[in-house]
């Protein structure tokens, strides 16, 4: 409770005057394109990546007096976000000024001002470099959700989303309703909700694609 507290007072404190996805409600995952469900990104090896934090599909189920309402403006979040293998989170940008009071991959952030929910029913909650570092194996192989466009299945970098610790609410990741009057807390779930399964995935790529292009190079000169 004393953290729900925190971090609507955070929002509060910083404050300054002034859907096709509807069967994957108060999601929030993590993408690198404009396409939600692209969780896997495949580039050389030590590069800086950035990828984006994201709550898809809003919705508030006990608005005011219990109405159930598509959230507008986001005012903070919680969640926890680890990397492993040759993954390193770099630094993390928030869209509006805000104040992170999370600790060992946790995030509990207040934002200065609300952060509207775009036309296509998510709203960006951060901005993330991670680090693809070379010499990485693979942990092991991964399917992801189908409508992913990318197998992925060679990965040696992962991140993970999971509750804060502690959470607001027990099992979950959370997110406040910036229009809410009564009670701006709402959960919300993760891509994927499973403690070993990743919710974006980096893979490698395929030297050998340079190494034909260097032959094609030499044999110019022959």
């Amino acid at each position: 409770m004393r953290k729900v507290i925190i971090i609507a007072l955070l929002s509060a404190t910083l404050l300054v005057p002034g859907m096709s996805l509807a069967q994957l409600d108060n999601i929030i995952g993590i993408t690198n394109s404009d396409y939600y469900l692209d969780n896997c990104l495949v580039g050389p090896e030590g590069q800086v990546y950035t990828v984006h934090l994201i709550l898809v599909n809003p919705v508030n189920l006990d608005f005011g007096a219990g109405e159930v309402r598509a959230v507008e403006n986001v005012g903070g979040f919680e969640c926890k976000l680890t990397a492993t293998g040759s993954a390193s989170i770099l630094a993390k940008r928030f869209p509006v000024p805000s104040i992170d009071v999370g600790q060992a991959g946790s995030l509990i952030v207040g934002f200065s001002e609300p952060v509207p929910v775009n036309a296509e029913g998510y709203a960006f909650l951060a901005e993330v470099d991670v680090l693809l570092a070379p010499d990485g194996d693979p942990l092991q192989a991964f399917s992801l959700v189908k409508a992913s466009p990318v197998p992925c299945d060679s990965s040696t970098g992962f991140l993970y989303l999971n509750p804060a610790y502690p959470p607001s609410i027990t099992g979950s990741l959370a997110y406040l309703d910036a229009d809410d009057p009564d009670d701006q807390l709402v959960a919300a779930t993760w891509m994927s909700p499973w403690d070993d399964y990743p919710s974006f995935m980096l893979e490698p790529s395929i030297v050998a694609t340079d190494a034909r292009t260097w032959d094609s190079v030499k044999a110019i000169y022959r």
